[in-house]
């Protein structure tokens, strides 16, 4: 019996889901750069001060995670946004923009911080 085209078997649906997620993790990384840098700082510079996994160190590594949580939320919206889009077949030219918008701010962000 053939299989309908339509039939997407689980080893399938997994692949799709895996490049969905691939595609807009990298939307997400180039949209975060700036954070990821911050983030990568603030946890080397946590390390040079203080003993890993001293009381200090773990305090100073939850604040950096939470500053990352709270500077890559919009990216995180848009993230999701853009694996759901890109399952129902392809990102929108609105969403590409928001991407767009998002990253130009950022980048006007890191400037002024770097002034």
């Amino acid at each position: 019996m053939p299989r309908s085209p339509l039939f997407t078997g689980y080893d399938e649906s997994v692949d799709i889901l895996d490049q969905a997620e691939k595609e807009a993790g990298q939307y997400f990384s180039n949209a975060t750069k700036a954070q990821k840098a911050a983030f990568d700082a603030a946890c080397a510079r946590n390390t040079e001060l203080n003993w890993p996994l001293s009381p200090v160190w773990e305090r100073n590594r939850n604040a950096a995670k939470a500053a990352w949580v709270v500077a890559t939320a919009e990216a995180r919206v848009l993230y999701d946004r853009t694996i759901v889009e890109l399952l129902a077949g392809g990102v929108t030219d609105e969403l590409s923009e928001a991407w767009s918008a998002l990253e130009r701010v950022r980048t006007a962000s890191a400037l002024q911080a770097a002034e």
